[in-house]
């Protein structure tokens, strides 16, 4: 039995960190759609700052349909065909639009399990600032805050009419990680110590995996 888990939440709140206790207690393989992104940068040769990375995954949400990279990782993790039986989880990791988790809900079912991340905004850029990943250069803690706010509430130049709604619905094919928390099933607020939080991320999903062995009455 194989447990399916995403990974959304804020900047620097603590997804690799989450993936990282979970490949140190089961076998893992893992799937981001971030890494995913920066893959297809360099194809095109664009520079992988934050922007450019979120200007292409939604450029691909657009031309492919909202829920794309979840459909990517589906078919990297269909490609592993009998092998995935050797795992005990397979993580997908950035998860960063509502419609990656939906597709992953629709084909996973009751094995996907949604893990959304959080920690307070302060803590979170001094992470940014000690981290100094590539694209991710922050000049101050307001311009930090600005684009946390942006990416939780999506932007209105990223929804299009949905064509099949009789109600004026929107379809949002931008970031939108207040849509991607409500589509969770849990939330961890990483602002302890380490040893809190591999407490926490390992009880959710021991108690997860015990519910799904649990036969249906």
């Amino acid at each position: 039995m194989v447990i399916y888990i995403g990974l959304s939440g804020t900047m620097l709140a603590g997804k690799g960190f989450i993936k990282d206790i979970l490949s140190s207690h089961f076998k893992v393989f893992s799937f981001s759609l971030s890494d995913a992104l920066r893959d297809e940068a360099d194809r095109q040769g664009i520079e992988k700052t934050r922007q450019n990375l979120t200007d292409l995954a939604d450029g691909l949400r657009l031309k492919h349909g909202p829920g794309v990279l979840g459909e990517l990782a589906i078919k990297k993790i269909a490609a592993l065909g009998p092998k995935i039986s050797e795992y005990d989880l397979v993580i997908i990791d950035s998860i960063r639009n509502p419609w990656e988790a939906e597709a992953l809900r629709q084909t996973f079912k009751k094995y996907f399990y949604l893990i959304f991340t959080d920690a307070p905004v302060e803590i979170r850029y001094k992470r940014a600032m000690s981290r100094k990943r590539e694209g991710e250069e922050f000049l101050s803690f307001e311009d930090f805050k600005k684009k946390d706010e942006e990416e939780f509430k999506g932007r209105q130049d990223r929804q299009i009419d949905d064509e099949y709604s009789h109600h004026g619905q929107k379809i949002d094919y931008g970031v939108n990680l207040g849509a991607c928390l409500k589509k969770s099933n849990t939330i961890i607020i990483n602002d302890g110590s380490e040893k809190e939080t591999e407490e926490k991320v390992l009880d959710l999903v021991t108690k997860r995996m015990e519910e799904i062995k649990k036969p249906v009455r």
